[in-house]
């Protein structure tokens, strides 16, 4: 199933396939669901007129919410679940966020000193799935806590080198992260928030191909954290709110010159991205294969001029429009995490 090239934003190796494609390959029961990943992912590989179109095309042919997608996680829950097609294979490991959860845990204030205590299981999954000696291209890790526990549990099998993809969704105060590469050398995707990103990147990370910021982060930290990642092509930041002068100098900065693809997600729902400023200094993005918006952070009437342009994605909610996309950059989409 190997593509036997590599994809348009130089994502993954040559020996491998893209993650998507094994997630319509394992979509093929959902109605819909694997025909608009399979495209999208067409699109990733060659990057032609005529497969964005399809894909296109496929997207827009879902009527209503694409609720098929829901069953995208199956498996995902408090084991690892393994994709595999022939000799290509993939594995994803998600704990469970149980310090985002009021009951429904084993945490008691009375016994622990807090809900990380007991945040274990994803630990015991991981540890379990290397116990059974299953070979896999690469595992894809989504933690709640940070990424130390998981990686006692490699480092004890010697197994770093497995992780290509991590999602660091909340941080435990008390854990404090280290630079990535210290754990995981061959990190080819990184989510994380904006406030972790100065230790995170703090050595150089040369296999990191792609980097998901949420919350506001400056530029200033941002142009030094891409200096240390000098394999990057793909950038997303999912902010509430972007001004006209971050807009501004984010298309001035000269590390956009190396990026194949740039996302601005717009937490906001009011129709205020600065269109006017994103039009002034919009020649310095003719190079990127595609940029992305929310699709509520531009008015309606903005919109089509928008979409007309070759590789812009509109992004619904649920990011239908981008699935493909999402699995081979954060690691993950949006219905799996």
């Amino acid at each position: 199933m190997s593509g036997g090239h590599l994809d348009i934003l130089g994502l993954v190796p040559e020996s491998e396939c893209l993650a998507a494609q094994l997630i319509a390959r394992h979509a093929e029961t959902l109605e819909g669901a694997a025909e608009v990943i399979a495209a999208q992912a067409r699109w990733l590989r060659s990057g032609t007129a005529e497969d964005w179109a399809l894909a296109r095309r496929s997207v827009d042919a879902v009527t209503g919410p694409p609720h098929h997608l829901q069953a995208l996680d199956r498996g995902i829950g408090n084991g690892v679940c393994v994709l595999r097609d022939g000799h290509d294979a993939m594995a994803w490991l998600v704990d469970d966020d149980l310090v985002g959860l009021e009951d429904g845990s084993d945490y008691s204030p009375k016994r622990h000193a807090s809900p990380w205590e007991v945040n274990t299981e994803g630990e015991r999954a991981l540890r379990a799935f290397l116990a059974s000696g299953t070979f896999v291209h690469g595992l894809r890790l989504g933690v709640h806590e940070g990424s130390a526990r998981f990686h006692g549990a490699l480092q004890d099998h010697d197994l770093c080198e497995l992780v290509t993809h991590l999602v660091l969704a909340v941080q435990n105060p008390d854990n404090a992260e280290v630079p990535v590469v210290e754990r995981f050398p061959a990190l080819r995707g990184l989510s994380c928030l904006a406030r972790e990103l100065p230790v995170l990147l703090a050595s150089r990370a040369p296999a990191l191909r792609s980097l998901t910021v949420a919350d506001p982060v400056d530029l200033e930290t941002l142009d030094r954290a891409l200096a240390r990642a000098p394999a990057l092509t793909h950038l997303a930041l999912r902010c509430t709110g972007f001004s006209e002068a971050f807009v501004r100098d984010l298309l001035r900065r000269p590390f956009l010159a190396r990026l194949r693809g740039l996302e601005l997600w717009d937490r906001r729902r009011e129709g205020g991205f600065p269109l006017a400023a994103w039009r002034a200094h919009e020649a310095s993005t003719q190079h990127l294969v595609y940029v992305g918006l929310a699709e509520w952070s531009l008015p309606e009437r903005d919109r089509p001029a928008f979409a007309r342009r070759p590789g812009a994605f509109l992004i619904r909610s649920d990011r239908r429009d981008v699935v493909a996309l999402d699995a081979d950059t954060s690691g993950w989409t949006y219905r799996m995490f």
